[in-house]
C-alpha cells in the first residue's frame, strides 16, 4: 500500500508492515492498490499524542464520510483480537478501550462503506485518532448490486427461496454462496425452514403471524432503501430479539443513515421478470433537522422463463425523519408493494417427457393473450414511526407499525364438469395404457398427440360451457382465495452499556391481528350465477344465505382468525479481552380465536360464529461462549432450547370449515447446538461450522383425496409427535493468492432426518350422502407412519462450490463458481407407510399375496440426480464526474442444465392394490411430481448514482 501527505503533497511510503509514522496533525489519504479487494479510495485523518502502552489503552475519533464529511453512525471499532468492540454515536464519535500486547489492527465496519484497516503501535494510554474517513463501496460490488436477485422465486413452495433475501448483503463466504448459487436448487440453509430467519425493520418484527415466515413481497422492489441492515446468524449473539435458529435481521430505514443522493437503475432479465425501473433519492443527514428519502420501482413482465408466468409489480416508498437533538430523533415511513404474478405447477415425468421444463399447464390464450389462472395478488401496505434515543451508553428504539391489505391466490373451479386440467390423469398417455380400453396403443398416441397441439388451458371451451348451460349455472369458475385484514404492532428496544465489559439488551413487542379468510368469485366466465354447493358432499356451504352467488360475492368459506402476540427478552453480555460470552432468554404468548362467518352444513355445531380462545405461552434459553486464542483465530460455541408455539396452519385441522383443533398437550420443542471456528489470516479467511438441531413434537397437516384402503374421500392428514434431527458441517474458506486474485472454497455436507414414526390421523366429512364413509365419526387413527430414519425434503444436504474472482484496479471484475449439489430428495406419501395402506377397501382386510421385494423397492425413497452448475459475474463502474455509472451482469446455469429441484409422492393411490396396479405399468398415472430448475438465465443491472 502507498501512503500519501495530503497538505503539503509529499509522498511518504509504509514499511514492508504496512505501518507509517504520522507527526501530530497531519492528514493521510490511503490509497488501497492490493487489487484483491474493493481497489477504492480511502480516506482517512491519523491524530496521534504518543504510542501506546502495554497496559489498557483507550482509542477515541470521529468516523466522517470521505465524500461529504457527514457524521456516520452505527460504524462498528474493533480489534481483531476483541471482535465486539462499539459502534459510533449518532454524531460518528466513539471511544474504545483495548489491551494491546503487541502492535493492533484497529477495524472500521460498517454496511454499504469499505472496511478500514488502521494499524496502531504500542504507546500511551489514550490515543486521540481526530478525524477518520471512510469510503463508500464501489457501487458495482457484487454484494452490492446482488441484492437485486432477491426478487426471484425459483418456485411456487413457500419459504424456499426466502434465503435469498434475508442472507443478501453477509460477508460469509458460505452464506453468500448459499443466497446466490446453491438456493437454484431449492437449497436450505442447514435444512431450516424460512420462519427460523426473524425480520425486523427499525426494531419492529415483520415475520407472519399466520405462517411465521418473511413476507419479502411486501417491501419487493425497494432495494436501496432496504440495504441498510444488521444481522446475526444461526446462533449469534441478537441486540434485537431472541431469534430462531436462522438468526435475524434488522433493517434499518432511516433517511439520515441512507446514501444521500440519488440513483437510478435499470435491470433486464429472463427469469421471474423482464424488466425493472428503480429510482430512489436520499437527503442522508443534511444540515437542518429533516432529512427524507423517496423510492419507486416498476417491474414487469409478459412471460417468465416458465410458460405464461406474467409479472406485473410497482412499489412505492416515502419516509421523514426529524432530530430532536444531538441524540434522540423523530422518523417514520410508509411503503406499499404491490405484486401480481402468474404460478406455475409441478409436473409428472410423463408431462415433462411431452412438454420439456418450461411447460406450465396454468394459462391459455385468450383473445390472443396469455392469461393465467394460478395468479397470485399481494398488496399491503406498511406504515412505521419510530422514535431513537441514543446517548453513549444507551440506545432507546420506539416503535409503532400498522400494515392492512390483502393477499389472493386466483385458481378454475369445475362444478359437474369435467377437470379442465390440460394434465388431469384422464387426458394423459398413461391412462390408456394402464386401463387397456380397446386399442389402447393407438389410443395413447392420439392423446400424446393431442397434448402437444392442444396442452394448454382453452379458455374458449370454458366460456363455451358456461354459455351452453339451459339454466346458467356456472360449470366453471375464476375465484381467488383471499386472506384481508390488518395488524397493528408495538415493540421496544433497548441496548445498555453497563460497563466496558458488560452489554445489556431487552426488548419487548405486542401484534394485535385480524384476518378474514374467504372464497371470492372473479369471474363466472358466462354463466349467470355460481350455486354454491360443496361438490364432494352436495352440502350448502352457507345455509343463512342464499345459494345462486355472483360476481365478488363470497362462496364456499368465510372466517375470521384473531391473533394477539406478545414476546419478551432479555440479555447480558460479558467481554473480556480473550473470551466474551452471553446469554439470553426469550418469552412468547399468543392467543388464537376463529369466528366462522358461515353456517355450512356438514359441520353446523362447530361452523359458525367465534370459537374458544386457544392460548399458548413458551419460553427459550441461548447462550454462547467466544474465544480468542489471538488475533487470527476465534472460536465459539453456541446453544438454545426453545418452546415453539403452534401456528394456525398446524392448530386448525380444517379452519376453513370448523373449528376444530389439534391437542396439544406438549409444546414443540427445539435444540441446537453448534460450534464455529473463524479464521482471519490477511490472505486467507474463512469459517468451518458443525451444528446439530432437534425438532420435537411438531405436527403436520395436509390436505388432498385419496383413494384409501378405508375408503375414498377429501381427507386432512394429521401428524404428530414428529422428530427430526438436522446435522452437519459447514465451510467457506478465501484465499488471495496474489493483488488481484481471490480465490474460493464452500460447501456442506449434512444430514436431516426422522427418527421416530409419527402418528397419523385422518379427518373428513361425514354427512347423511356418504354410503361408505372411511369412518362414521368422521376420524379414522391409522396409526404410525414408518419414516425412521427416512430423509426429510430440506433440498440438498450435500454442496461443494469453487470460486475465482478477478478484481482489475480499473474498477472492473469477474468472477466464476462451479457448484455441484447432491442428497436431494423428494417429499414423502405418508399414507402408503401406514399399515391401511395394505387394507383391502371392499373388506378392509389386509391384502393377500402382497409382494414384498416389489413393495419395498417401489417405497424406497426417491433422491433427486446431483446438480452441476455454472455461474458467472461481471461489472465495471466509471468515475463520470463526481457520479458513478455502474454495470452489472450475471448468467446462471451457464451450461442450460436441466435439473429437478424438489417434488413429492401423489397421494392419491392410498391403497396397495391401487397403488401396485398404478406402479406397475411404464408409465404411472400418478407418479411422483417434479419441480424444475431454470436453465440459462441472465440478470442485468445498469445504475446511475448521483
Amino acid at each position: 500500500m502507498h501512503l500519501y501527505f495530503w497538505p503539503q503533497g509529499k509522498k511518504v511510503r509504509a514499511n514492508s508492515k504496512g505501518e507509517v509514522k504520522v507527526k501530530k496533525g497531519w492528514s493521510i489519504q490511503l490509497w488501497r492498490e492490493r487489487k484483491r479487494t474493493y481497489c477504492l479510495l480511502f480516506l482517512f485523518t491519523i491524530t496521534t499524542s504518543g504510542v501506546i502502552s502495554a497496559q489498557g489503552i483507550t482509542v477515541k475519533g470521529v468516523v466522517l464520510d470521505a465524500n461529504d464529511h457527514k457524521e456516520i453512525d452505527g460504524v462498528r471499532v474493533y480489534t481483531e483480537g476483541n471482535l465486539q468492540g462499539v459502534r459510533t454515536a449518532a454524531d460518528g464519535t466513539f471511544e474504545l478501550n483495548i489491551v494491546c500486547l503487541s502492535d493492533c489492527l484497529l477495524q472500521f465496519d460498517k454496511t454499504g462503506y469499505h472496511r478500514l484497516r488502521l494499524p496502531l503501535e504500542r504507546g500511551t494510554d489514550v490515543i486521540d485518532l481526530g478525524s477518520i474517513m471512510l469510503s463508500r463501496q464501489n457501487p458495482v460490488e457484487k454484494r452490492d448490486v446482488l441484492l437485486n436477485l432477491s426478487e426471484s422465486d425459483l418456485n411456487e413452495e413457500d419459504g424456499v427461496s426466502d434465503v435469498v433475501g434475508f442472507l443478501q448483503g453477509s460477508r460469509d463466504i458460505f452464506l453468500n454462496r448459499a443466497a446466490f448459487d446453491f438456493s437454484q436448487s431449492f437449497f436450505r440453509i442447514r435444512g431450516y425452514d424460512s420462519s427460523e430467519g426473524l425480520v425486523h425493520i427499525n426494531g419492529l418484527p415483520m415475520n407472519s403471524l399466520t405462517n411465521g415466515r418473511p413476507q419479502w413481497n411486501n417491501w419487493g422492489g425497494l432495494n436501496d432503501v432496504m440495504r441498510y441492515a444488521t444481522r446475526s446468524l444461526n446462533l449469534d449473539i441478537s441486540r434485537t430479539s431472541f431469534e430462531g435458529l436462522l438468526g435475524g435481521v434488522d433493517f434499518t430505514v432511516r433517511p439520515s443513515q441512507m446514501r444521500p443522493g440519488s440513483r437510478i437503475t435499470a435491470s433486464f432479465s429472463n427469469r421471474s421478470y423482464a424488466t425493472r425501473l428503480m429510482g430512489t433519492f436520499a437527503s442522508g443527514s443534511r444540515d437542518g433537522p429533516f432529512s427524507f428519502a423517496l423510492s419507486l420501482s416498476r417491474r414487469w413482465a409478459e412471460e417468465g422463463f416458465i410458460q405464461g408466468t406474467s409479472y406485473n409489480a410497482y412499489s412505492l416508498f416515502g419516509s421523514m425523519e426529524l432530530q430532536l437533538g444531538p441524540y434522540s430523533s423523530i422518523y417514520g415511513f410508509a411503503m406499499l408493494a404491490s405484486n401480481r404474478r402468474g404460478r406455475s405447477a409441478p409436473v409428472t415425468e410423463e408431462v415433462f417427457d411431452l412438454a420439456g421444463r418450461a411447460y406450465n399447464p396454468y394459462w391459455g390464450f385468450q383473445g390472443g393473450r396469455i392469461r393465467n389462472s394460478r395468479e397470485r395478488l399481494i398488496s399491503e401496505p406498511v406504515l412505521m414511526l419510530n422514535f431513537q434515543l441514543k446517548r453513549e451508553r444507551l440506545r432507546l428504539r420506539l416503535g409503532l407499525g400498522y400494515q392492512f391489505g390483502e393477499q389472493a391466490s386466483s385458481r378454475l373451479g369445475y362444478f359437474e364438469a369435467p377437470n379442465p386440467d390440460p394434465t388431469y390423469y384422464r387426458y394423459l398417455p398413461s391412462f390408456y395404457y394402464n386401463n387397456r380400453f380397446g386399442d389402447y396403443s393407438i389410443s395413447a398416441q392420439n392423446a400424446a398427440a393431442g397434448f402437444r397441439s392442444y396442452g394448454q388451458l382453452s379458455w374458449e371451451n370454458l366460456y363455451r360451457a358456461n354459455s351452453n348451460s339451459p339454466t346458467g349455472k356456472a360449470s366453471y369458475l375464476d375465484y381467488s382465495e383471499v386472506e384481508e385484514g390488518q395488524q397493528l404492532i408495538a415493540g421496544a428496544n433497548a441496548n445498555l452499556k453497563l460497563s466496558k465489559s458488560i452489554n445489556l439488551d431487552a426488548g419487548i413487542s405486542y401484534r394485535d391481528q385480524y384476518k378474514e379468510y374467504f372464497s371470492r368469485i372473479d369471474d363466472l366466465l358466462g354463466a349467470q350465477y355460481h350455486l354454491d354447493i360443496d361438490p364432494f358432499s352436495g352440502t350448502a356451504n352457507d345455509i343463512n344465505r342464499p345459494e345462486e352467488k355472483g360476481v365478488g360475492d363470497r362462496f364456499g368459506y368465510s372466517y375470521s382468525l384473531g391473533i394477539k402476540a406478545i414476546k419478551a427478552f432479555a440479555q447480558v453480555e460479558f467481554l473480556q479481552r480473550k473470551w466474551s460470552t452471553f446469554i439470553s432468554g426469550g418469552w412468547e404468548s399468543r392467543d388464537y380465536q376463529r369466528q366462522g362467518l358461515f353456517l355450512n352444513a356438514r359441520y353446523p355445531e362447530e361452523s359458525f360464529g367465534p370459537s374458544p380462545v386457544r392460548k399458548f405461552s413458551g419460553s427459550g434459553i441461548k447462550a454462547g461462549i467466544a474465544y480468542y486464542p489471538n488475533s487470527r483465530i476465534q472460536f465459539n460455541l453456541r446453544g438454545t432450547s426453545q418452546q415453539r408455539l403452534p401456528l394456525p396452519g398446524n392448530l386448525y385441522i380444517n379452519q376453513r370449515d370448523n373449528q376444530k383443533t389439534v391437542s396439544y398437550k406438549l409444546l414443540p420443542v427445539v435444540k441446537s447446538v453448534e460450534m464455529n471456528a473463524h479464521l482471519r489470516f490477511p490472505r486467507l479467511t474463512g469459517r468451518a461450522s458443525w451444528f446439530s438441531t432437534w425438532f420435537s413434537n411438531t405436527t403436520d397437516i395436509g390436505f388432498f383425496y385419496t383413494d384409501s384402503g378405508l375408503g375414498s374421500d377429501f381427507v386432512q392428514e394429521v401428524q404428530t409427535n414428529i422428530n427430526t434431527w438436522h446435522r452437519g458441517l459447514e465451510f467457506g474458506l478465501e484465499y488471495a493468492p496474489g493483488s488481484s486474485v481471490t480465490l474460493s472454497l464452500a460447501g456442506t455436507m449434512a444430514s436431516y432426518k426422522y427418527v421416530n414414526n409419527p402418528l397419523v390421523s385422518l379427518y373428513f366429512d361425514v354427512t347423511e350422502a356418504d354410503q361408505n364413509p372411511i369412518h362414521p365419526s368422521g376420524r379414522a387413527n391409522l396409526g404410525p407412519a414408518k419414516l425412521k430414519e427416512l430423509y426429510m425434503p430440506r433440498g440438498p444436504q450435500q454442496a461443494i462450490s469453487l470460486g475465482f474472482t478477478y478484481r482489475d484496479p480499473d474498477f472492473w471484475f469477474v468472477s466464476a463458481t462451479v457448484n455441484q449439489l447432491n442428497m436431494n430428495f423428494i417429499d414423502l406419501s405418508v399414507l402408503s407407510r401406514t399399515d391401511s395402506f395394505l387394507l383391502d377397501p371392499e373388506t378392509r382386510d389386509t391384502v393377500r399375496d402382497i409382494d414384498e421385494d416389489f413393495l419395498k423397492t417401489r417405497l424406497r425413497q426417491e433422491p433427486l440426480p446431483g446438480v452441476f452448475l455454472l455461474n458467472l459475474v461481471g461489472g465495471k463502474s466509471w468515475l463520470i464526474k463526481g457520479h458513478y455509472l455502474g454495470i452489472f451482469a450475471s448468467v446462471n446455469n451457464l451450461f442450460d442444465t436441466t435439473f429437478r429441484t424438489g417434488g413429492f409422492e401423489q397421494s392419491r393411490n392410498g391403497h396397495y392394490m391401487q397403488y401396485i396396479d398404478d406402479e406397475r405399468s411404464l408409465t404411472p398415472s400418478f407418479a411422483p411430481k417434479y419441480w424444475y430448475g431454470y436453465g440459462r438465465t441472465y440478470f442485468l443491472n445498469i445504475s446511475m448514482s448521483f
